[in-house]
């Protein structure tokens, strides 16, 4: 038996609230009787709230609780809608093995002049001790810190590749950074092609559902650190 707080459905889309232990039973529920109804569970579009231990659950769905991981899947799709295929996590030909030293979280091909683009998603804050000043004063400094350190890291593994190394990185308050920005320009008019709509339209719905993904990941964040 599960008792939920809350559960609602509507066709295949559903959302539960309640202690983990029947979420847990929820979701094997649906892992073992779904199948032979013709039903699966797309584990990595499964999104996963809580304060307590998730050690129960699969690494794909406690991926949400990473902050940028929503930010980098909407990159993703934009991406995808303006037929541009990206791929995730790129890097190993020359050694980069793990996702830590790997240079792209993803590998746009062909973005510039034949070259694929790199993209490296980052959040940073503004109120590190070590940028708190010059933020204070100047709207993108911390954004700007923290590309300079993806370039001095990321530059040359993408040059042995044959990339062009993008950090996109935002402040945790909204502020993108300039290679960013450059980025998202030239995505939209991709993607206002493939959508027949103003490039100024796209670019809006871009901040936007990216505005709302930080959002909600600063919520996470927060919440995370109650106990």
């Amino acid at each position: 038996m599960c008792i939920l707080l809350f559960h609602k459905w509507y066709i295949d889309d559903g959302v539960v609230a309640g202690p983990i232990a029947a979420i847990a039973r929820v979701l094997t529920i649906i892992q073992d009787g779904g199948p032979p109804l013709g039903l699966y569970i797309n584990i990595t579009k499964c999104e996963l709230f809580s304060l307590s231990d998730l050690s129960t659950f699969p690494d794909e769905m406690k991926r949400s609780n990473v902050p940028h991981f929503e930010i980098l899947g909407a990159s993703i799709d934009f991406c995808q809608r303006a037929c541009l295929g990206p791929r995730l996590e790129m890097g190993c030909g020359a050694g980069y093995t793990n996702s830590q030293s790997r240079p792209a979280d993803v590998l746009v091909p062909n973005w510039d002049l034949g070259k694929p683009a790199a993209f490296d998603l980052s959040v940073t804050s503004m109120l590190h001790p070590s940028v708190l000043l010059e933020a204070s004063m100047t709207a993108g400094s911390a954004a700007l810190v923290a590309e300079n350190r993806k370039h001095k890291y990321n530059d040359r593994k993408c040059e042995e590749l044959g990339w062009v190394f993008i950090p996109l990185v935002v402040e945790t308050y909204g502020c993108w950074g300039a290679a960013a920005v450059a980025a998202f320009s030239k995505l939209a008019g991709c993607l206002s092609t493939r959508l027949n709509q103003p490039k100024s339209k796209t670019i809006f719905g871009i901040y936007s559902r990216l505005g709302i993904a930080l959002v909600r990941a600063n919520c996470r964040a927060i919440l995370s650190r109650l106990t």
